[in-house]
Parts: C-alpha cells; sequence; structure tokens
C-alpha cells in the first residue's frame, strides 16, 4: 500500500476511533460510513461542470443562473476587461475552508494538501476534456493563514 493511502487509512482511523476499523481499507470506511449521496456531491467537486459566460469559463457551482452571469459581466466591466483576472476571482477555491464548513477541522494539512494536489489533477483532466482546443493554468496557493486555494485561468496567449 503506498503512503498516500496509509496515511488516508490512518486519519480515517482517527476520525471513526470510537469503532473498530481494524485492517480496514479506504473501501471498508467507505463501506460502513459512506453515502451514495454524499458521492454524488463531492463529483461536484472533483469533476466540475463549466459554464460560458461571454469569453469567460466558469464553474457552475458559481454561475447557477443569469443574475450571477450578470455579476460575472460586471465584475469583468470593473477589471477593465481583464478576462484572466475576472476568471480567478470567479473560479477560485479554498481547501478546506471554503466548502468543508464545520467538518473542516477533522482532517490534517498533509490531507488538505492531497486532496488539493487531486483535485488540480481532476480539474485538469475535466477542462482537457471539455476544451481539447484550450489552454488552461490551474494554480495550487498555500495562504498565510495556511488553507490552500486552487484556481484555474484560460490562458489566452
Amino acid at each position: 500500500m503506498d503512503q498516500e493511502s496509509q496515511h488516508l487509512i490512518s486519519e480515517l482511523s482517527r476520525l471513526h476511533s470510537d469503532r473498530d476499523t481494524t485492517n480496514f481499507g479506504v473501501f471498508d470506511f467507505i463501506g460502513a460510513f459512506g453515502s451514495p449521496l454524499e458521492a454524488m456531491a463531492y463529483t461536484k467537486l472533483f469533476w466540475p461542470k463549466l459554464v460560458q459566460v461571454d469569453e469567460m469559463l466558469l464553474r457552475s457551482d458559481v454561475i447557477e443562473d443569469e443574475n450571477d452571469a450578470n455579476c460575472a459581466r460586471q465584475a469583468l466591466q470593473q477589471s477593465n476587461g481583464d478576462l484572466e483576472k475576472t476568471e480567478r476571482s470567479f473560479n477560485r477555491l479554498e481547501i478546506p475552508d471554503g466548502i468543508f464548513g464545520k467538518r473542516a477541522s477533522e482532517s490534517s494539512d498533509a490531507i488538505d494538501e492531497q486532496l488539493a494536489q487531486t483535485l488540480v489533477e481532476m480539474w485538469e483532466a475535466r477542462l482537457i476534456q471539455n476544451f481539447p482546443d484550450r489552454k488552461f493554468s490551474i494554480t495550487l496557493e498555500k495562504e498565510s493563514d495556511g488553507v490552500m486555494s486552487l484556481t484555474f485561468f484560460q490562458n489566452r496567449e
């Protein structure tokens, strides 16, 4: 078993220390504590749907309706037509604070970093699959408070 999986199992065992998880693997944890409903919710994080607003490509969880699209257009105007800056501002996601709420503290810094790296790889694959003729950058940054943030934007050069 690789080190990443061992660390994940260790963290899951700690989280579920009130239960006997001896010899559990990742799929054992999924079987004992997982939910298909939650798994489907996580697909929105790992394999996001994307929407086109004018020349910008944005995550659909940020642009849910025409009002949101108009907010993106307004932000574009306020940035003097800077498409990259506007895409960056709408496509930034914080890990773990920005999405996991009160359960963010269940993980460790190492798990948060693994999650962020996995998201980079999956978002990159999603962007390539849907837009093979476009070029993208995905940045991964660690803020001064330790929070990781991912951002994607189109390269327009």
